[in-house]
């Protein structure tokens, strides 16, 4: 945090590349989430956030929605990790 630029320059000594590893497999691991709840959805029986937001992307006919672009996948995936 002091020396930002350093990740840059030696990212395997900063633990920078280790660190970016754990987000890219935390990001795999909410993504196989999403598909199995998409897999698995039933409109009207929410059972967790989840369905409620995939429940939201499809009724949302709004093109300026974060639920309608497609980067609706994406912006689920923030909220799930913040």
């Amino acid at each position: 945090m002091l020396l930002p630029w350093l990740s840059k320059v030696a990212p395997k000594l900063t633990g920078y590349d280790a660190l970016m590893q754990e987000c890219r497999e935390f990001f795999e691991f909410i993504q196989k989430q999403i598909d199995k709840h998409e897999q698995s959805f039933q409109p009207g029986d929410c059972r967790s956030f989840i369905d409620v937001y995939i429940q939201e992307i499809r009724n949302t006919s709004d093109p300026d929605s974060v639920f309608h672009s497609s980067n609706s996948r994406t912006h689920l995936i923030c909220k799930i990790s913040e």
